[in-house]
């Protein structure tokens, strides 16, 4: 935890030393005013949608979380949680290695954009594990041009789910009227 004159500023929210409603609100909104977006609250991680790009996807952002390294495990961040998903599928501890993650919030909170971001580390992972060869350095939030294919159907079928039933509201131009279940296998 780091208090910064007098500001809260805890990255887990796990370790700090008291924890109420109003203490939590209070982190959350004093790590959003330095642009951190993120909080963990041990392995749940909580995303404060800024409306603008803070350019924490780009290529440097997917190494930093790609390996566990300790810099990667102390930072939250969305590739942090996909990180640890797909670290568990491929190395399970215990019989069982299904993994889930719930992307839950209101309209405009950011839901869809965090869905994109986790399907595109899954198909960048398996692309580079297919591969077996490091990926020259290049902004990830590219558009389609020279994406695998997996990475292709996966972020299509997200686009193609939400033609069926999004609509602008006063929050958000482009807003789910459903929920989303996605299923992504591996082998």
């Amino acid at each position: 935890m780091e208090e910064k004159d007098n500001v809260l500023d805890c990255e887990d929210m796990v370790r700090m030393a008291k924890f109420t409603g109003e203490l939590a609100l209070k982190n959350i909104t004093n790590r959003f005013k330095r642009n951190k977006i993120y909080t963990n609250v041990s392995s749940i991680l909580i995303s404060v949608n800024p409306y603008q790009d803070l350019g924490l996807y780009t290529e440097k952002y997917f190494e930093l979380y790609r390996h566990d390294t300790k810099e990667g495990c102390k930072v939250p961040h969305v590739f942090a949680i996909a990180r640890a998903a797909y670290q568990q599928l491929i190395y399970p501890v215990g019989e069982d290695k299904n993994q889930s993650i719930l992307i839950s919030g209101e309209s405009g909170a950011g839901k869809t954009e965090a869905t994109k971001l986790l399907l595109r580390y899954f198909a960048e992972q398996s692309k580079r594990a297919e591969n077996k060869s490091p990926k020259s350095p290049q902004n990830m939030e590219v558009k389609m041009v020279g994406q695998s294919s997996i990475e292709e159907k996966l972020l299509l079928a997200n686009t193609i789910l939400e033609a069926f039933g999004n609509s602008k509201t006063t929050r958000n131009d482009n807003s789910s009227r459903f929920g989303k279940w996605i299923n992504i296998y591996f082998s």
